[in-house]
């Protein structure tokens, strides 16, 4: 358990390193575009010029991650960020399912334990009944042997 978890530290820490380096290059890119967009649109409306990066984000997704274009404000309309979503991998999911296994198990446990506990204590009574009774009997057998005797 402590490998896989050093593991996915790793994993994260690379993961997170790349991230950086397609954060940079995106936006040293956006920069680049949005000043040639507004030369050229000097001529032409503000509407006019739009670039859809959607095709080209998926490329640079992460495994398990969805990028999004997200559109800046009125001032700036070719600006905007990206947002990164991050799924759940398999691994999560299957350590979820694991961990739901296992809180079921340490359930039926804990209810198998408690009747167990009944049951002994049910024993207990039992055997504390069991001995007043043998207690009884036997102090009347002897007065009966006593009695025999005399």
């Amino acid at each position: 358990m402590l490998d896989a978890l050093v593991n996915m530290r790793r994993r994260l820490k690379r993961r997170n390193l790349l991230l950086d380096e397609v954060r940079m290059a995106y936006l040293k890119d956006v920069v680049i575009v949005r000043d040639m967009l507004r030369k050229t649109s000097r001529d032409k409306s503000e509407n006019s010029t739009r670039l859809d990066l959607k095709p080209t984000l998926s490329l640079y997704a992460p495994s398990e991650c969805t990028l999004a274009l997200k559109h800046g404000q009125d001032k700036d309309a070719y600006g905007g960020y990206v947002e990164i979503v991050h799924h759940e991998s398999r691994k999560v999911v299957e350590l979820s399912q694991c961990i739901e296994d296992l809180l079921k198990l340490e359930q039926a446990s804990r209810l198998k334990i408690v009747d167990l506990d009944l049951r002994s204590q049910q024993d207990r009574l039992a055997l504390v009944s069991q001995e007043a009774s043998n207690r009884s009997q036997r102090s009347h057998l002897c007065n009966e042997i006593h009695e025999v005797y005399r």
